[in-house]
């Protein structure tokens, strides 16, 4: 189904193209910019066919986050979480519930910041659920904001 990002309709926050499901996770339509892996974390930037999904590097100003739900090859279109509750893979780490999930400002992998959602310039959810013994699956609340590291 084609969803026109300048609708008012159909539950769908025209400013940033969010599009809202029974669960009331919020969502946006991307292509893969790349081989995309589920319950990973991207970039949502934008090229000229519209939002791409990217690996998420250093420096990624002014770039949504995103789930995915699905896997994807390069090029193909699919569904990305941006608000919501969301299980995400993540490199071996313990998180805390209520500790905002954040990349690491010099190599980009995913942490906890140690300490309550501030709205830091690398901060992207809430992790809903602690873990200490260092796994790779995480629950997030993922916050519909734009990266500025």
């Amino acid at each position: 189904m084609y969803i026109n990002e300048m609708s008012e309709t159909g539950g769908i926050n025209t400013s940033r193209g969010i599009v809202y499901d029974g669960k009331g996770r919020g969502k946006v339509y991307a292509k893969a910019g790349a081989a995309i892996t589920a319950g990973t974390v991207y970039a949502l930037s934008y090229d000229e066919d519209g939002r791409e999904a990217v690996a998420v590097g250093t420096s990624k100003t002014g770039m949504m986050v995103g789930v995915a739900e699905k896997s994807l090859a390069s090029g193909e279109y699919g569904w990305f979480v941006v608000e919501g509750e969301i299980d995400i893979t993540t490199p071996s780490i313990t998180t805390t519930a209520g500790h905002a999930a954040q990349f690491h400002a010099s190599t980009g992998a995913i942490e906890d910041s140690g300490a309550a959602f501030s709205g830091g310039a690398d901060e992207f959810g809430v992790f809903t659920s602690t873990d200490s013994t260092a796994g790779t699956t995480h629950s997030v609340y993922m916050i519909p904001r734009e990266i500025t590291f």
